[in-house]
């Protein structure tokens, strides 16, 4: 008896639904090896990977590239990180992003508090690998002595650029005190 298959297409005009077998489809890296089940009205389909990996999946995420593998593809988009640097998923590169971000994109909230009051990335820092050369060392160091948590990137002048001369690494609370909103300096 063939299994039970998902109801995909739909007819605008009477609303009938075609039944579809994907058994022997092929998804990206993954091939589809029978019907698994129905949940809340929606087909879900065992995989099998390139990799020798399953997945079971739901029909729409193949039929649309959402599911492209077991999750092989993810990993190794991960591990590979940027050709450039390699740093894409560390806390540094986060850190350099969000700062930039925070300087240059118009659409992010804390925009108005940098960028729009004219705060800025020094050009060697606008590349990633210019702000790791001078901030790494010591980045490194804070993060030993204040773990994840307490190494920020904080700016010694509040209404200075981001530059070398300017930057240091500092504690949650130590930024709390380094606010222009802080009336008490400590």
């Amino acid at each position: 008896m063939p299994f039970f298959v998902t109801w995909a297409l739909h007819s605008a005009k009477n609303k009938m639904k075609t039944k579809i077998d994907l058994t022997g489809q092929r998804f990206g890296r993954l091939t589809v090896i029978e019907f698994a089940y129905i949940k809340n009205k929606k087909t879900y389909w065992r995989c099998k990977c390139d990799c020798g990996g399953e997945k079971i999946t739901q029909y729409y995420s193949l039929k649309v590239g959402y599911t492209k593998s077991c999750g092989c593809l993810q990993k190794e988009k991960r591990d590979s990180g940027n050709p450039t640097h390699g740093n894409y998923y560390t806390r540094l590169y986060k850190i350099w992003s969000m700062m930039k971000s925070r300087c240059y994109n118009k659409n992010t909230q804390k925009y108005k508090d940098w960028g729009g009051r004219g705060i800025t990335v020094c050009n060697k820092w606008l590349d990633y690998l210019g702000f790791k050369e001078d901030m790494q060392e010591s980045y490194d160091e804070h993060l030993k002595i204040y773990g994840k948590i307490n190494t920020t990137i904080d700016r010694i002048d509040n209404d200075g650029n981001y530059e070398l001369s300017n930057c240091q690494w500092a504690t949650q609370k130590e930024q709390q005190n380094n606010r222009r909103n802080n009336k008490i300096k400590i």
